[in-house]
């Protein structure tokens, strides 16, 4: 995979690196816009 795009930790969705990464406030992993919510947290993390 090219350094200008990633994997979802979250939905395994590949995505522009530059316009989509966030990272989770608890597990500190990269995610895609879709899979944090409003407070910063990542599906998995706020399913726990």
């Amino acid at each position: 995979m090219s350094d200008d795009r990633f994997e979802c930790s979250a939905c395994g969705m590949d995505y522009d690196r530059e316009s989509a990464v966030k990272e989770c406030r608890i597990c500190h992993r990269t995610h895609c816009d879709q899979c944090l919510d409003e407070e910063g947290l990542c599906v998995p993390c706020r399913e726990e």
